[in-house]
C-alpha cells in the first residue's frame, strides 16, 4: 500500500493538516514543540490501523472543543 495524499482535520492536536505524498521516497515533518507533530502521524497511523492496530489508541481522538473531526488518506 502507498499513501498518495493525507489530510487531517480536528483530530487529536490536529486543526487542520494536508500532505501530499505522491512521487515522493521520503517526507519530513519538522516544526516547533506544540505545532501538532505527532498527533498529525498519531492520526495518519488511526487512519491506516485503527484500535486494533494501536496498543495507545486515544479514547477521544477528537480535538478539544470541536463537535466533529474526520481524517483520510
Amino acid at each position: 500500500m502507498q499513501v498518495l495524499k493525507y489530510e487531517a482535520h480536528n483530530v487529536l492536536g490536529v486543526k487542520d493538516v494536508k500532505f501530499d505524498l505522491a512521487g515522493r521516497h521520503l517526507f519530513l515533518v519538522g516544526g516547533k514543540n506544540g505545532q501538532g507533530k505527532t498527533s498529525a502521524l498519531t492520526a495518519l497511523v488511526m487512519a491506516l490501523a485503527g484500535k486494533s492496530g494501536m496498543s495507545d489508541y486515544p479514547e477521544i481522538a477528537l480535538r478539544k472543543g470541536e463537535k466533529k473531526g474526520r481524517y483520510l488518506s
